[in-house]
C-alpha cells in the first residue's frame, strides 16, 4: 500500500496555503576544473594550500578577485576605491565569492571546501543576498561556551501571531496567558520525560510573509518593536524560553536577523528562520511557491550568532531551521560547525502520524541537524502525534512546537 503523502504547505495567515507546489530547482553551478591532488597533498599541514589545486578563471575574473580580495582586507576603504567591484561574474556576488574561496584557506583545521568547491557553491547564490558573515572568513578556534539549552533539556513551544489565532497557539493568548498554558503543557511532558527537564518556549513569528510587496518591495511585515518587547518581557517574566521566527520574504536572512540583535542579546532569547517564504530566487510572491535558502545564508546567520554569544557572555544560541521539503534548505553539506549555534531541524509537515514521523527521520535526523524538532498541528494533522508516542520514540525531538 502506498503511503500517504505529506502536505506541501501550511495554511498561514496573511498568506494563503499552497497546493501541490513543486520542489524548488536551483540554477546549476558554475562549471570549474581542479587539478588531481598528489600523494604529498595528505601530508600537507592543516591549513596549509595544496599547490596542485588550481582553477581555471578568465584573466579579467582573476584580476577582478585579487583586487576585491585586497580592497575587502583593507583597514578602510577610500570612496575612490570601493571594496567591491562590478561583478565580473555573471550571477556570482563578488564579496560572497571571496568569502568561499578565502574560506578554503583558514587555519583552524577543519577540512575546507576547495576553490573549485567554494566557488560552485557560490554561483549558487544570487546577487543581493547576504554574503556570509565576516567571522566565516578568518574564524577563531572553538572556544569553550555554555551547555547547550538542549544538553539537559527538551523544549516545548506554542508557535503564532499575537492575535491571530489561525497562524498558531500563541495567537489565542496574551502574551502572559500564553506562557502559563504552554507551561502546563510543558509538564505534561515533563512527567514523561524521565530525569531530562522540559522548558516551556514560546515561538514568536516576528516577520510575516506578504502576497504584496509593499512599499520596500520585500513582501515582509514586521512586528513593531513594542509588541516584540510584550513578548520579552512575558517570556522573562515567566521564566521562559523565546523565539523569534523569520518568514524572510523577498528580504534576507542575514538583514532581518541583525535587525533583531537587541533581543538576541537575551540570553533566553533564540531565532527561526522559515525558508518556506523566501522567494526571491523564483522571482514569485511568497505563498505561489515554496521558497529555500542556502548554505551561505545559513552560514551568516550562525557566525552572527556566534559573534553575539562571545561579544555578551550568551548560552548557545539555538538555530531554527524549517523543512518540509528536500529542496527548502540547500547546500546543507557546507553547512559550518559552529560551537556558539545549534543548528536544529524543525520537520515542519502537517499529516497523518505515519508522514510526519517519516519525514521527521528523513529532515530533522538528517546529518546536517545538530538537533532534531517536530511541529504538531492542533487544526490539522490527523490525529495529533501524543506526547506519550513522541517520548516513546527512540529518538525523542530535543524541540517540540504546537501550532
Amino acid at each position: 500500500m502506498t503511503a500517504p503523502q505529506p502536505q506541501q504547505a501550511r495554511a498561514v495567515v496573511p498568506v494563503a496555503p499552497v497546493a501541490g507546489a513543486s520542489t524548488p530547482v536551483l540554477p546549476q553551478p558554475a562549471q570549474t576544473t581542479a587539478e588531481p591532488t598528489t600523494d604529498a597533498d595528505a601530508d600537507a599541514p592543516a591549513g596549509e594550500r595544496h599547490p596542485a589545486t588550481t582553477i581555471s578563471l578568465s584573466a579579467e575574473a582573476a584580476e577582478a578577485i585579487r583586487a576585491a580580495l585586497s580592497a575587502a582586507l583593507s583597514p578602510v576603504a577610500s570612496e575612490e576605491t570601493p571594496a567591491v567591484r562590478a561583478n565580473p561574474i555573471e550571477g556570482v556576488d563578488n564579496v560572497e565569492l571571496l568569502l568561499h574561496i578565502a574560506g578554503a584557506l583558514t587555519t583552524h583545521g577543519e577540512p575546507q571546501p576547495t576553490e573549485p568547491q567554494a566557488l560552485a557553491l557560490a554561483a549558487t547564490q544570487k546577487p543581493g543576498t547576504s554574503p556570509i558573515a565576516p567571522g566565516a572568513l578568518f574564524r577563531p578556534p572553538a572556544i569553550p561556551t555554555r551547555a547547550s539549552v538542549f544538553d539537559s533539556a527538551q523544549v516545548v513551544s506554542f508557535y503564532g501571531y499575537p492575535g491571530v489565532g489561525v497562524m498558531g497557539e500563541l495567537g489565542l493568548h496574551s502574551p502572559s496567558g500564553a506562557a502559563a498554558a504552554i507551561s502546563r503543557l510543558a509538564a505534561e511532558y515533563d512527567a514523561l520525560n524521565g530525569t531530562r527537564e522540559v522548558l516551556p518556549a514560546l515561538h514568536l513569528i516576528v516577520a510575516v510573509a506578504q502576497r504584496h510587496p509593499g512599499y520596500d518591495g520585500l513582501y515582509l511585515q514586521r512586528m513593531e518593536d513594542d509588541l516584540l518587547r510584550e513578548y520579552v518581557e512575558a517570556a522573562r517574566e515567566a521564566g521562559i524560553l523565546l523565539f523569534v521566527d523569520v518568514q524572510i520574504g523577498w528580504s534576507d536572512a542575514l538583514t532581518e536577523v541583525m535587525l533583531l540583535e537587541d533581543v538576541l542579546r537575551e540570553p533566553f532569547v533564540h531565532l527561526a528562520l522559515d525558508p518556506e517564504f523566501a522567494t526571491r530566487s523564483f522571482g514569485t510572491a511568497p505563498g505561489i511557491s515554496i521558497g529555500t535558502i542556502g548554505a551561505a545564508d545559513v552560514n551568516g546567520v550562525q557566525h552572527y550568532l556566534a559573534s553575539l554569544v562571545r561579544e555578551h557572555d550568551l548560552p548557545p544560541k539555538v538555530l531554527v531551521l524549517h523543512q518540509f521539503l528536500q529542496g527548502m534548505l540547500t547546500g546543507v553539506d557546507y553547512y559550518h560547525d559552529v560551537p556558539e549555534v545549534d543548528v536544529t531541524i524543525d520537520m515542519d509537515g502537517f499529516g497523518s502520524p505515519y508522514v510526519k514521523l517519516t519525514k521527521y527521520d528523513m529532515y530533522a535526523r538528517a546529518d546536517y541537524a545538530e538537533r532534531a524538532a517536530i511541529k504538531l498541528f492542533y487544526h490539522w494533522d490527523a490525529p495529533l502525534i501524543t506526547p506519550a508516542t513522541l517520548m516513546g520514540l527512540e529518538h525523542p525531538p530535543d524541540l517540540v512546537i504546537y501550532q
